[in-house]
Order: C-alpha cells, then structure tokens, then sequence
C-alpha cells in the first residue's frame, strides 16, 4: 500500500518531553501502512536517540535518522523532506502531538480538494496561539480572504509534489523564523489552501521547563536580523496594495509591536527594552510604510507611532498604562431546557488597575477616543479613534478542554451597553450562550474529560479572557446541575477552592447521584396512591433512560427482599427530572426509595432522603431518613425501656416470693 503521509519530525534532546507525540502517532487511526513518521535527531547528547531507535525497531513504519547538529529545525526538516515517501507531508515539533483522528481526517480531506497546503485545527496547551481562522471547514482559502499570516508555524500538510516542483527548503543553520520564511513561500506559491476546522488535528504544547525552542528569550540583533528578512520576503512576493499591506501587518503586530508590549516587556532591564525598541524601529521605518498602521487596533497604532516617533519614554509609560487591562464577569444564570442544552448567562466589562475600575473611553461628540496616560508627546487624535471598534466589540462563551486546551466557541448571543459619565464611557456586556455537548465538538459528542468554561471580551484590540465564574448569582447556584444526554453522563460542578464552573463530558456514574432525590406520594380520588421522586437532573426530552424504583426494607441490606417496581419519566423542566410509580402493598415497616437509572456503561442507583412508611392498619407515608432515624431510635428506647420495666417488676416479685419463704 502507498504510504499517503510522511510526518517529519525534528528532534533535539527531548527526553521525556517526546513520549505524548510518540503515543498519539501509535494511536492514530489511520492504517500504520498509510503512514511513517520520520524522526532526525539533530545530534542530541541524552538518551532520546536510544528511546527512538528502540521504537523504530519496534514499529516498522518508524524511521530514526541521526544528523550533527546543526543547531536549529530548518536543516532536519529539509533531511525529512528528502527521505519523504508520502504523497503528503505534516512537519511537527517533538514535544507537541497529534489527535487521535488527525492523519486520517487531513488525508481524506486534503486529497478530496487536491490541496497543497492543509491546516488543520490546532490548539495551544499552556501557550497562546492564533484560532480565529477556525469557523467552518473552507475548501479553499487565501491570504485576501483568511488570515493566514497568522499561523507562520510550519505544522502543516503540504503536498510533496508541490514542496518539489518549487523547491521550497527551510533555511538551515542556528538562526530565527526560518519557519515564517518557508511558510510565506508557501503561501504565494500554492494553487488551493485548505482548512480544517472541525477537529483538532494538533496540540502546540508549552513546556512547564520553558523548553520550547521558540518561546526563548531573543537577542534582538540576533532576531530582528530574521525579522528584517521575513519582511522582506513579503515584499519581494507583493506588489504595493491591499494584500501587501494585510501582510505586512502580521510582522508589525507580532514580531515588532508585539515585543513590545505587556508585563514580560515591562519585566525587562531597560537596556534590553531599548534593544527591542531600536531594532524594531529600524525595520519599521526601513520597510514598512506609515500607512499600513491604519489597519491596526487604536492601542497598536498609539503605540506604533511611539515607535515610529523614537519616543521610547512614552511607550514604555504607555504599555504600563494598559497593562492591567482585563475581563472581569458575573455568571447571572446557568439552567439545562428540555432538550438537554445548558444555557449559560454572563454579564462581563473589562476593567484596569487594582481597583478594577471600567476600563473608559474619552467622548468627543459622536466619536469614542482611547485614554492615554500624560505623555510628553500625545498621539495624533486620528491613533486614539476606536469609534468603529467599539461598535464592533462583543463578548464570546468558550469553552476548554482542562487536558490539552482543545477549544470550542459557544454560540453566544452578545449584547452591548455604553454607559457615561461626563465625557468618560465604558462598555459592558450581556452574554447568553447555549451549551449543547452532544454537538459542540465540531458537530459530535465534546471529548470525555473536564472541561472549563471561560468568556472573552473583544474590544477595541484587547481580546481579554476570564474564567467563569468566581463570581455568581443565586440563579446560577441553583442551576448547576448533572444531566445525562444521549445515555452520557454529564457533570456541571464548582471546582473545589476556586469554585469556578466545569463540565466532565462522559463522567463517572457515581458523579451524577451526590444530590439525594426528592420523594413525595401523590394520591388519587380512587385511593391509590403513586410514587413520585424528582432528581437534580437534566435530561434530552427525546432520549431518557429507562428507569425503576427500587424499595428495600430499612432494617436490612439484603437486596433479597427488595421490591422493584417500573418507573415511568414525568416532563422535566429546569432540570429537575421526575419519575413515578404506582405505591405497591408493601409489608408493614420502613422501606428505603431508591430510583435506578440504566445507562449504558450500568446503573446509576440514586438514593432518597426519604423512608416510605407502611403501618399495619394505615396508609403509607413518607418520612424523612432522619425523621424515620429519630422514629427507630425512639422505638428501640421505648422498647428497652419496656424490658427494663418488666425485669424490675420480675426482680421485686422474686425478692417479696423470697421474703414470705424466710417468714415461715
């Protein structure tokens, strides 16, 4: 059979770090003879040559090629693209992995289009990375229409017959960006761009030692050597117009402004802030027309003209200023409908500073205006206009996969407030989104695992993410609910310590049941009586559990004498779930309620708070476990207290029989 994919991997002292990527390449579901992973160690001195020659001779679809070092990817990568027998080929990083779908879903869809770049859905694990592109599966993409320039990293599928017929090569030595220089390539020369967005091919993974060769501290000589390169590669492949200028910008944003910004710029020496300042500068003014700014978000442009202007005091002060902008979010309400959706309600604003003050707007007439900190040199009033931006801004429901980051938006209806005060004006939202976690995973069930729940405020350039929900309103309490849909049990909880909100997709069974059910009897103009128990549970009005109510007597544990009875679903609504079944004639005593759900991984027995009480002469009644523990405890004292009454009078009628015997 023809090997369909190569995956090219470039491998450098990983130790460890490389057994997730080797599990998922052996789970993958496509056929190991469709496949071959090609590992090229670029001369490590630990033990991760030895781990990957053992695996190759294990597995006969693995390769282990052994280089010098030459310090960086480019020049392994390029030995992979020589060795690659596939029609395809996926370069990936060797502490990142794969899903377990990945190789088979790209495959099928990349040869059904004739692609000859693929990307696949990603996520980022403890690292960020660029998702906007991701809203729908797209058989044909370009840089005019998609924001490509935004993912430069090289993991990707490529046609080989493509990388050949342009001799397309990584730059090899110790250097930066080579990937930005091979991937724009790419992008000019390919005849059909596709994406992937409906699962997550790959996992981006940020090491807890800091280890990942492109998070390192730059040199910014050393970086913006390469910088200045990718810049002008994007001229030499342009012409001046709307597309050079749409990618222009990628370089601007990340690789010069974005250097430039937040709290680990701030956490610099200024020695090495000046250093990033001048040598982003120099490629600023050497290459990158003052024009292209407008496209930029209003703090970008503030801050690129800073840049521009060589006023290095005024950015620095400015960066402070808005560096503790953030999302701050009240969940107001959470409740499963009828058709096992959870609606998800938030009210959120993005605030600065240690008193977490709204983050406001100067007004000047019908415009909206970005606050700046006293400068020496105030930015140009046309840099400070976000009017349009703050028309645009929303809020977004996400939610994450704890695990590995995989991520989904909520469809979220977003509603927005301007508020004022004299000529300040701050924006708050209105967020109701709905959950439906049999078809949120890119239309199937979500993957098993805990999943956290989080909304994002974009606004005006900031795009600031909170965790829900710290704080919360008592609608929210009291929606925060199992369910089972579709025969999966689902957990919503507050995690423990921080109380915040989670889902665990497919979780154990025992998880559903930690709320005792409800029971009451219900009695008919015929005397007869039904039992009805209502659950904290949300359930799919189209699909519920077959379910039984199980009696047993509250003096025994034998399951011998218990007396099961066929329970039948009620309507459920605000996700309480309520079934009933017809009282039998029990014998006289105390009788534990317990309903029990059948579920495909087993049943889920339910306890009530409540002991169903059968005298010899009366109706049943109900009584609370605790009432009908008070009732026992007093019955058993009154019993004993009857055998001590009776001992005493037995004791003083043998000691007066004993007496007339002695007064004979």
């Amino acid at each position: 059979m023809a090997v369909r994919v190569s995956v090219v991997i470039a491998v450098y002292n990983t130790g460890p770090h490389i057994e997730p990527l080797i599990d998922s390449l052996l789970r993958q579901t496509m056929s190991t003879e469709e496949f071959e992973v090609i590992f090229v160690d670029d001369g490590s001195t630990d033990s991760t040559p030895d781990r990957l020659d053992a695996l190759a001779a294990e597995h006969g679809h693995f390769t282990v090629v052994r280089e010098p070092n030459s310090g960086w990817p480019g020049r392994p990568r390029n030995v992979g693209i020589d060795l690659a027998r596939g029609r395809y080929v996926f370069f990936a990083d060797h502490d990142d992995w794969f899903g377990v779908e990945a190789l088979q879903r790209m495959l099928d869809y990349a040869e059904a289009h004739e692609s000859d770049i693929l990307i696949g859905r990603y996520a980022g694990h403890h690292r960020g990375v660029a998702k906007a592109m991701f809203t729908a599966n797209r058989p044909a993409v370009t840089l005019s229409d998609t924001p490509l320039m935004d993912s430069l990293t090289p993991h990707k599928l490529y046609r080989a017959a493509f990388l050949a017929e342009h001799e397309l090569r990584f730059p090899e030595g110790r250097r930066r960006l080579e990937d930005h220089m091979f991937v724009i390539a790419a992008y000019f020369r390919a005849r059909r761009i596709s994406l992937l967005a409906d699962y997550h091919c790959y996992f981006h993974i940020g090491r807890p030692d800091i280890g990942n060769a492109g998070l390192q501290r730059i040199d910014p000589p050393f970086y913006y050597r390469y910088a200045r390169e990718v810049v002008e590669l994007i001229l030499a492949e342009t012409e001046p117009g709307a597309l050079r200028d749409r990618c222009l910008r990628r370089p601007l944003r990340q690789e010069l402004l974005g250097r430039l910004d937040g709290a680990p710029f701030l956490k610099e020496e200024p020695d090495h802030q000046r250093s990033v300042f001048d040598e982003a500068r120099a490629i600023a003014l050497a290459c990158i027309p003052p024009h292209v700014d407008r496209g930029l978000s209003a703090p970008q442009q503030v801050r690129s003209e800073q840049l521009r202007a060589n006023r290095f005091a005024d950015l620095t002060r400015y960066v402070r200023h808005q560096v503790g902008v953030r999302c701050h979010s009240t969940l107001a309400d959470l409740r499963w409908d009828d058709r096992g959706r959870l609606t998800v309600t938030v009210d959120a604003l993005l605030v600065n500073g240690p008193e977490a003050r709204p983050w406001t707007y100067r007004v000047d007439g019908d415009r909206m205006l970005l606050t700046t900190p006293a400068l020496e040199h105030g930015p140009a009033e046309d840099a400070l206009d976000c009017t349009a931006a703050v028309r645009a801004a929303r809020a977004d429901l996400v939610i994450r996969r704890r695990a590995d980051s995989e991520e989904w938006k909520i469809p979220t209806e977003s509603t927005r407030t301007t508020h004022t005060d004299g000529d300040a004006a701050w924006l708050s939202f209105h967020a109701v989104g709905v959950v439906d976690p049999r078809t949120l995973g890119g239309g199937r069930l979500l993957t098993p695992g805990v999943w956290d729940l989080y909304v994002t405020v974009s606004q005006t350039g900031w795009s600031k993410q909170n965790r829900l929900a710290v704080e919360r309103l008592e609608p929210a309490l009291a929606g925060c609910r199992p369910a089972v849909l579709s025969g999966v049990p689902i957990v919503a909880y507050w995690t423990a310590g921080a109380e915040k909100l989670s889902l665990n997709i497919d979780a154990k069974t025992a998880e559903l049941a930690k709320r005792p059910g409800r029971c009451r009897l219900e009695r008919s103009a015929g005397g007869s009586a039904a039992l009805v128990v209502d659950l904290d549970l949300a359930l799919d009005a189209d699909a519920r559990p077959a379910v039984a109510l199980r009696l047993t007597p509250a003096s025994s544990s034998s399951s011998s004498s218990a007396v099961v009875l066929a329970a039948g679903w009620r309507a459920a609504e605000a996700g309480v779930a309520t079934l009933a079944a017809q009282a039998p004639d029990l014998a006289p005593g105390a009788w534990r309620v317990t309903a029990e759900l059948q579920l495909p991984r087993g049943t889920v027995s339910w306890r009530t708070a409540t002991v169903l009480v059968v005298g010899r002469r009366r109706s049943p009644r109900l009584r609370s476990e605790q009432a009908a523990r008070r009732a026992n405890a007093s019955q058993r004292r009154g019993v004993l207290g009857r055998a001590r009454r009776i001992a005493g009078r037995a004791r003083r009628r043998a000691r007066s029989v004993a007496r007339r015997w002695r007064e004979r």
